[in-house]
């Protein structure tokens, strides 16, 4: 939603947008993720489920960063608009079905004598849906797996995967103000060799990841505890699967800047993971990811240094203001109003943002879709 409001009201080029759209995203990963932390929370960050989905989404994040440096103005909006389009369509039919969902469990609880359903309003990404016939008092939602492995040594990986990431981008450096420490030329052989570095680098650290929690689901089958809900069972399908299609979100959101958890949160959700930690697991995530792709966009020279410092600020007060709020309003019997109302804003965002492109088109003709913009200028 960042992006179509960065180009319409303060009139930066959509690639510019994008980048800035990531600075915002990261600014509130982080304030997000340090205030679920320092909440004592019944709904603890799964780390297996991120070890799975994130490598992919980091290295796909890169890609999709690369993409939005070349790809046409005019082609990166209307892209842009579909994407919005097609999130902003399943926002609205999930808000639907969650309102249908909490009017039947308020009318059973009516029913029974009991008071209404409460629900908690958490980050948008992962915005839970009422059980059916949860009411208040019932038992919540289960959290996630925890994992068999030391919690400490799988943040440490994933973290070295990041920072190698990172190390990377910061070797072959780019076009803008981040030039290379070791005298890299972008264009050159070794600027093309170290961001492909960065592909096989992720890789290894997800099918590293993959072997680690397929050898633990084995060791939890052959012990025999059956899983309760809420609980992933990371077999050899799954820890394929799902990973993929963090892969996906990973280039949306390199791509257009939309942080990529708007994707994953319902994603974990039809996993089968509790609302709860799908909310803080995706805040997790979303660090990664925004942090992997803003120091991409800086070495493409993207990204534009006062005006992201000043957002990066207003994306951690925001968040601040907006868990506050959340805390304060949680309680209620309905959070549909709420999802109802992010896929009207993203519906209009998208008309907003086709409309943009093509006043482009016919002010600039076929440029505006064909103009390729260059790696390194």
């Amino acid at each position: 939603m960042l992006v179509p409001l960065y180009i319409l009201v303060l009139g930066f080029h959509p690639r510019h947008a994008v980048a800035l759209s990531n600075a915002t995203i990261l600014g509130g990963a982080i304030a997000n993720t340090v205030l679920n932390a320092s909440i004592t929370s019944t709904a603890p960050v799964d780390w297996d489920l991120i070890l799975m989905m994130e490598p992919g989404t980091i290295g796909a994040a890169v890609v999709g960063s690369l993409l939005a440096k070349v790809l046409p103005a005019g082609l990166l909006s209307l892209l842009l608009s579909a994407v919005l389009v097609l999130m902003g369509h399943k926002t609205l039919r999930r808000g639907i079905g969650m309102w249908r969902t909490e009017t039947r469990g308020m009318t059973q609880c009516a029913a029974s004598g009991s008071a209404a359903p409460e629900v908690e309003l958490r980050t948008v990404a992962a915005l839970p849906a009422q059980q059916e016939g949860a009411c208040a008092g019932g038992a919540r939602a289960p959290g996630g797996r925890p994992g068999t492995g030391t919690v400490a040594q799988k943040v440490a990986l994933l973290t070295l995967c990041f920072l190698g990431t990172c190390a990377l981008a910061m070797l072959k450096g780019g076009s803008g103000p981040m030039a290379s420490p070791v005298g890299v030329v972008c264009g050159s052989l070794a600027w093309w060799l170290l961001l492909v570095a960065e592909i096989p680098w992720v890789l290894a650290f997800a099918l590293y990841f993959r072997d680690l929690l397929v050898a633990e689901y084995s060791d939890r089958i052959a012990s025999g505890p059956k899983f309760s809900p809420g609980e992933l069972e990371w077999d050899s399908r799954n820890t394929i699967r799902y990973p993929l299609v963090a892969s996906a979100a990973g280039l949306v959101a390199g791509i257009f800047g939309v942080g990529g958890g708007i994707i994953k949160g319902p994603l974990m959700l039809e996993m089968g993971v509790s609302p709860a930690v799908a909310s803080t697991s995706s805040a997790v995530m979303i660090l990664y990811t925004s942090a992997s792709a803003t120091v991409s966009y800086v070495g493409l020279g993207l990204l534009q240094a006062d005006y992201a410092a000043m957002l990066f600020v207003l994306g951690v007060a925001c968040t601040v203001l907006g868990q506050f709020l959340a805390r304060r309003l949680s309680g209620g019997s309905r959070q549909s109003p709420v999802v109802l109302s992010i896929g009207a804003v993203l519906l209009g965002s998208a008309c907003a943002v086709a409309v943009s492109a093509l006043a482009g088109i016919v002010a600039s003709g076929s440029a505006y879709l064909l103009d390729v913009g260059g790696v390194c200028h």
